[in-house]
């Protein structure tokens, strides 16, 4: 009875873990898709009504990894020192941290029509990655969670 009490709570505990490394890939796609509101805001306001930059960066949202990026962003430009790095969550790979890093560096630096231009080029961008990470979450989101069972129920049956 002890046995099987322990070898059903260890694939309980292997499922969880399973599912909890590989939850960056939706935590991923929730930045990126914060990412993309606040560009298209960003295009809309470029487009119609022309705000402030600081003014646009107090875009809310959910994901408190992307606002904690805006407020470095925002801080940064106020603070009047190099714009090199902006804080960006620890599951940033090196080429998301280049492209996130270029893209709040870049902005607010050019012309109303290079703004725009910029921008609009970016949501391209920002479309195609948020198209990759959401196939890749709904994969290995999966694969993690079933690997966690497959791995519990392997240690359940060496206990029995």
């Amino acid at each position: 009875m002890v046995k099987v009490f322990v070898g059903v709570i260890f694939i309980a505990i292997s499922t969880v873990l399973g599912k909890k490394i590989t939850s960056k890939y939706l935590l991923k796609l929730k930045y990126y898709e914060s990412l993309k509101r606040f560009n298209l805001h960003l295009k809309q306001n470029l487009m119609y009504k022309r705000d402030n930059l600081l003014d646009l960066l107090n875009f809310s949202c959910e994901n408190q990894e992307f606002l904690a990026t805006i407020s470095s962003f925002k801080l940064n430009l106020y603070s009047e020192t190099s714009r090199d790095e902006v804080y960006l969550p620890y599951w940033v790979d090196e080429e998301d941290k280049r492209f996130l890093n270029d893209y709040f560096n870049s902005l607010g630096k050019n012309n109303l029509d290079a703004e725009v231009e910029f921008v609009s080029a970016e949501q391209v961008i920002i479309d195609e990655k948020v198209k990759i990470i959401a196939d890749n979450s709904s994969r290995f989101s999966n694969l993690g969670q079933k690997l966690g069972f497959s791995l519990g129920m392997v240690v359940f049956i060496i206990i029995l």
